[in-house]
């Protein structure tokens, strides 16, 4: 589309650079703006160029913090300690919650994975998990079928003839 009015665009000499009229037409922003296009043509709206989470990021934590200053010249380091200071407090209270939760001698996080796999192998999920779980002695790890397992090439690999 740009090609097709270039000629129009020199006829009326509206290229001017900063300083001086432009001899070409490498402008990146223009080239730019033609890639989007294309790539938003070919594979869809990309997150990252969608300003909603942008903005709802600018939200939480620039202008909700701001309310928070003093409003003076250095208030982008005050934003920042208030930032660390609910990431700190958000990681407490993660530690205290995983602390709380744990018995003595037991971690919070193996029984959180004891837990998700008791649900996954639960009679509402899987009846042959739940039933292979129940007819498994606790101590057995593994199923092993009826025949033992035979490597029949071992016997070659190992040979000198090879």
């Amino acid at each position: 589309d740009f090609h097709c009015n270039k000629q129009a665009i020199l006829n009326t000499e509206a290229q001017q650079g900063k300083s001086s009229t432009k001899d070409n037409f490498f402008i990146p922003k223009l080239e730019l703006m033609q890639s989007f296009t294309c790539a938003i043509f070919h594979v869809g709206s990309l997150m990252q160029w969608i300003a909603d989470v942008l903005e709802c990021l600018l939200i939480t934590h620039c202008k909700h913090p701001f309310e928070c200053t003093s409003c003076q010249q250095d208030f982008i380091l005050q934003i920042a300690h208030i930032l660390d200071r609910e990431e700190t407090i958000q990681l407490f209270d993660l530690y205290t919650l995983l602390s709380s939760s744990s018995m003595p001698g037991q971690d919070p996080l193996i029984n959180a994975v004891i837990k998700e796999d008791e649900e996954i192998t639960s009679m509402e999920t899987d009846p042959t998990l739940a039933w292979v779980s129940n007819v498994n002695p606790a101590t057995q790890l593994s199923l092993q079928g009826p025949c033992p397992i035979h490597n029949h090439f071992l016997k070659g690999i190992l040979s000198d003839n090879t």
